[in-house]
């Protein structure tokens, strides 16, 4: 097995249940009725991944805000965090929209990229 180039996600895949997550890859900004800036998004996309809560237990080493939820997703994807000018993009998982905030993207070498999100909002439908 060699790394860059051997795909870890796609071998794990093979092992761990994946879920299908609806996901919305933000398109960039546009402005509503009050004139104020806001994220836009594509239509949403059936993505396979895992999506792993993050423990409460890790919240003070990784520096979260106790009073929200986190969790990781793994997907073959090319997933967007939070960057200038635009929002990450933003998933439906168990009901619930997330927001992706930290990506760590090894898409161009092996495929996959993984990324925390913050719960968003509960009981969701689509991406606002």
């Amino acid at each position: 097995m060699t790394t860059p180039g051997s795909n870890i996600f796609k071998r794990a895949a093979r092992l761990i249940r994946l879920q299908t997550v609806q996901y919305y890859a933000a398109s960039g900004r546009t402005t509503n009725a009050a004139r104020q800036w806001v994220p836009a998004f594509a239509a949403a996309a059936p993505l396979r991944a895992s999506v792993q809560m993050v423990p409460r237990s890790s919240y003070a080493d990784l520096g979260l805000d106790f009073n929200k939820v986190y969790v990781n997703i793994f997907a073959a994807a090319n997933m967007v965090d939070l960057q200038r000018d635009t929002s990450g993009d933003r998933f439906i998982w168990a009901g619930d929209l997330y927001q992706m905030q930290n990506e760590n993207s090894w898409f161009v070498q092996d495929g996959w990229a993984s990324a925390l999100a913050v719960r968003y909002k509960q009981n969701a439908t689509g991406p606002a």
